[in-house]
């Protein structure tokens, strides 16, 4: 019903001792509908504020990016209540993120970052060792991916998703459409 509804993914994704250069790069694209901004809804996350990684949308319609202790910012406010967006944000994990909302890039920042953080379960709808419950997402969200490489709006929407198992470093595809239950199937193949 899209209220305080949440997945709890497990720990495949963003938990690993991540290594470096080309190990340690991910994107994460989905499409949301928030319903209320006001409580700074967390789209997905496995981070206590300290460590690993949660992607937020604060009460003024930026992206965060919350990767251990530095938090990036959009610097526009690009989110709006009850109208579907389409996110891509994507990390390097140590230095550079790039963010792109409604096929639009925008700045979203950089330093040095740590992503790594082995053992901790990542979460739809919220984030581990938040200790606001009332973060949690209220909306809809449709159509997660999550790849294991840096890829770029043009990448994404060359992509054929009707046979995700041939798109490269593709981890996760989840498209949402159970129907009913309690059951997120992964398509990635």
């Amino acid at each position: 019903d899209g209220e305080d509804d949440y997945v709890d993914m497990g720990t495949e994704y963003f938990s690993l001792d991540l290594g470096t250069e080309d190990d340690c790069n991910y994107t994460i694209s989905v499409a949301i509908n928030v319903e209320d901004l006001s409580n700074n809804p967390v789209l997905l996350g496995n981070s206590d504020l300290n460590s690993g990684l949660y992607l937020q949308v604060n009460s003024s319609g930026q992206v965060v990016l919350q990767i251990g202790d530095p938090s990036f910012v959009s610097t526009d406010e690009i989110i709006f209540e009850n109208t579907w967006h389409h996110i891509i944000v994507n990390t390097d994990c140590y230095y550079n993120n790039l963010l792109w909302v409604d096929g639009v890039e925008y700045d979203l920042g950089d330093a040095n970052i740590d992503l790594s953080y082995p053992g901790r379960n990542l979460y739809l709808g919220k984030s581990n060792g938040l200790d606001d419950p009332d973060q949690e997402y209220n909306g809809l969200m449709d159509e997660l991916s999550i790849f294991h490489s840096l890829v770029t709006q043009d990448d994404f929407s060359s992509y054929d998703f009707s046979s995700p198992e041939d798109i490269p470093d593709l981890m996760g595809y989840y498209k949402f459409n159970a129907g009913d239950g309690e059951t997120l199937y992964d398509h990635s193949g």
